[in-house]
């Protein structure tokens, strides 16, 4: 019966440990966010929507694009933003969120290593 017990304990302790680890996966912080929006068709429209956003803590800069209908939020480092408070703030503005290009920030680890284009440092 121990021996049930013992294997019991370690699954359980598996389990949250995974549980744990799937929970900060989910909450990575994102660097920024092009969402398409639909509905606007006016410039008071992308107005109202740009400030909508930017009461968003931690963004930084919204660009809505009338014409192309959607908005670009650049996110603060160590921001706590979440696509679903970003679609709560497009309806509440009285539009559709639709699909959502996300730009994860980069790991600490990377910070400091240049991106996978390279950089253009030491050219003439």
């Amino acid at each position: 019966m121990a021996k049930k017990s013992k294997k019991s304990a370690v699954l359980a302790g598996l389990f949250l440990a995974l549980a744990a680890w799937q929970a900060a996966s989910a909450r990575a912080e994102m660097s920024k966010v092009v969402m398409k929006i639909y509905g606007m068709d006016c410039a008071p429209c992308a107005y109202g929507m740009t400030k909508g956003l930017e009461k968003i803590k931690g963004v930084a800069k919204v660009v809505v694009s009338l014409n192309a209908g959607t908005a670009t939020l650049d996110l603060a480092p160590g921001n706590e933003v979440t696509l679903k408070e970003i679609r709560r703030v497009v309806r509440e503005h009285g539009f559709t969120p639709k699909e959502a290009k996300v730009t994860q920030a980069p790991k600490a680890s990377a910070v400091g290593q240049g991106n996978a284009k390279g950089n253009d440092h030491g050219k003439g």
